[in-house]
């Protein structure tokens, strides 16, 4: 199968460690560990992680969230039914435990 962003497995990867190193903080700031970095730091990066989540989810785009334009595509429909709302659900739960 050919894809058209030739990178496609290195950004892959660097979005799961992205988001791996997101669970690591979201769960060192929840049990209150020691991480080396100020909870102020940390609390500011999870909010604004939230912010950026559920901007993906609510601003009027063409292609991604609940209000896209092109909604005729397979990725469009699962987009509508998965994505965007698990974006809302993460992004609210980021800000909660950034908040706490």
């Amino acid at each position: 199968m050919s894809h058209r962003l030739k990178l496609w497995r290195p950004a892959a990867f660097g979005i799961g460690l992205a988001l791996l190193v997101l669970g690591f903080l979201v769960i060192a700031r929840a049990l209150r560990w020691g991480t080396g970095f100020p909870a102020a730091l940390i609390d500011y990066g999870l909010i604004g992680t939230g912010a950026v989540f559920i901007a993906r989810a609510l601003v009027p785009n063409r292609y991604v969230g609940f209000f896209k334009t092109l909604r005729t595509t397979r990725w469009a429909r699962w987009d509508t039914r998965l994505y965007s709302p698990l974006f809302l659900i993460l992004g609210i739960a980021l800000i909660a435990v950034g908040h706490s």
